[in-house]
């Protein structure tokens, strides 16, 4: 198993048959540590800068959708039939008294 397959898993849900937010911080740790992995065996191979090169490649690919208007920027999940959430500031965005991006 990878990150990916880590992402994409599913369980059912049953009466008292887990937490999900458990399962779900567990499942986020977990790609975090094979993300960590994949990160370092790169890094080895290739170097430091070739893996910012690749992160910031990309990165670049998701700025064509951020720049979208609200409520546009990403297509509904299938089956949602194209409701959408009220959209507001991420949290992830510039802090004013810093201007950079302060990740999740």
């Amino acid at each position: 198993m990878d990150s990916e397959g880590v992402r994409t898993v599913a369980f059912d849900v049953v009466l008292r048959g887990y937490q999900p937010q458990a399962v779900d911080a567990a499942l986020d740790r977990l790609e975090a540590a094979f993300l960590q992995r994949r990160r370092a065996a790169f890094v080895a191979k290739k170097g430091r800068q070739a893996w910012m090169d690749q992160v910031t490649q990309l990165a670049t690919t998701l700025y064509p959708r951020l720049l979208r208007p609200a409520g546009e920027r990403f297509a509904p999940a299938s089956g949602q039939g194209g409701t959408t959430r009220p959209t507001s500031t991420p949290s992830w965005t510039a802090s004013p008294a810093t201007s950079t991006p302060t990740p999740p």
